[in-house]
This record gives structure tokens, C-alpha cells and sequence, in this order.
């Protein structure tokens, strides 16, 4: 069982993605405790004044999630570096992400879902289940991005999964306003932090700090890190 797991997460890459999904738990829902009680800025455009409501679009929302789990997983079959590079521009994209939301925390009026049938309930759940806050930049426009940014230059997969990706990607962007999680400005920053983050890694070299976190520390001998 163990051989089988390290067969689809190579050892190397485990650490930095555990630290990834913990550092996306910390930001979001570490600075919504801190600033919950404070004032939010709404960010509201005339565009989203007119994007109606689209219930149908919380399919693309909840499979995000998959995409990134996914998506992750074959950037860490690529190669070590590759994997390394991307984690800690995320690291640094995520802090990024933290300044926003405790310097200028964002909230979103939501309208009264009316329809009916299981895309309405499903709205109303995540209504209840998500406060709007916490929104510029996209978080989940972020993460959709790199999925989708890297998938072109990845050589393991087949030729069809960046095209699946670029699908995904774009009515996961589409979904966080029809379902008004979003303001559309939010998605745009949401990009643009992903590429400072990957860019920050790439002229820094942070991403060796996982080679040597991985050799040192856990005695795992980094492979075909490039």
C-alpha cells in the first residue's frame, strides 16, 4: 500500500505539498478569525452588476478542488524541481494573499437564491456554509491558474489534459462570479498574484529549500531535480 501511494506522490514532493494544502487552510480561514470583525470593503463593479446568478455554475466551483488535488499531483510526477519551484512560489503567492486579506479585507452582498432543485439547494449550502469574505485576490482563481499555466509545458501527460485544464480553468473563473463569491476584479488579481509568486521563485531559486529540507532532514535523495 505504501510502495502503491509513493507510486502516485513520489516521497520527494509529499513534504512541500502537505505544506501547501496547510498553508492555504492557515491564510484563508486563519486571517477570516482576524478579521471578521472588521470593515470589508466591497469591490463591486458595474460588470458584476449585471452577471446575473447562475446556480449551474456550482459544479465548476466544487470541481476546483479536484483540479487542484490533480493538478498538483502531476506537476509532482513531472520532476522534483519543477514541483519544488511551484509549491514555493504558491508559499509566496499565498502571503501575498494574507497582506490583502488583513490590510484590505473584501466582503460581497449576495442575493436571495431562488431557484429551486438541487443547484439552488446546493447555493443555499454554500451560502450558509462559506461567509463571503476574504475575496481579493481569488484564491480559487489562483490555484486554478498555475493548474492550467503549467499543464502546457508538462511532458508526462497526454496531449488532451492541458486543453482539459484550460476548460476547467475557465469556468472556474466563470463560477466564482456567476455564483457571486466573487467580484470580477478578484479573479484578475487572483492571476496576477499566481505569476508574481511563480515569477519571485523562479529569480530567487526558493524552491531549493525543499531539496535540501528533503535531503537533510528527512534523508530523501532528491532525483532528476532540474
Amino acid at each position: 500500500m505504501k510502495e502503491k501511494f509513493f507510486y502516485y506522490i513520489p516521497k520527494r514532493t509529499l513534504f512541500p505539498l502537505i505544506l501547501l494544502m496547510l498553508m492555504n487552510f492557515a491564510v484563508y480561514w486563519g486571517t477570516k478569525a482576524i478579521n471578521h470583525n472588521w470593515y470589508h470593503y466591497d469591490l463591486t463593479t458595474e460588470a458584476d452588476k449585471v452577471i446575473p446568478l447562475v446556480p449551474f455554475f456550482l459544479v465548476f466551483y466544487f470541481l476546483a478542488y479536484v483540479q487542484w488535488v490533480f493538478g498538483f499531483i502531476i506537476i509532482s510526477r513531472e520532476n522534483d524541481g519543477l514541483c519544488y519551484k511551484v509549491v514555493s512560489g504558491e508559499i509566496i503567492s499565498k502571503l501575498i494573499c494574507a497582506v490583502f486579506f488583513l490590510a484590505m479585507p473584501t466582503a460581497i452582498v449576495r442575493p436571495e437564491v431562488t431557484s429551486s432543485g438541487v443547484f439552488g439547494w446546493g447555493v443555499k449550502l454554500l451560502y450558509t456554509l462559506d461567509v463571503p469574505t476574504n475575496l481579493f485576490p481569488s484564491i480559487h482563481c489562483l490555484e486554478s491558474w498555475l493548474c492550467f499555466r503549467y499543464s502546457v509545458n508538462l511532458k508526462k501527460p497526454p496531449r488532451w489534459y492541458k486543453w482539459f485544464m484550460l476548460f476547467i480553468t475557465l469556468n472556474v473563473f466563470a463560477s466564482v462570479v456567476f455564483l457571486k463569491q466573487h467580484f470580477f476584479v478578484d479573479i484578475l488579481a487572483g492571476v496576477a498574484v499566481a505569476e508574481f509568486g511563480q515569477l519571485t521563485a523562479r529569480l530567487t531559486g526558493s524552491g531549493r529549500i525543499f531539496e535540501k529540507i528533503n535531503t537533510n532532514i528527512f534523508k530523501i535523495e532528491a532525483e532528476d531535480v532540474k
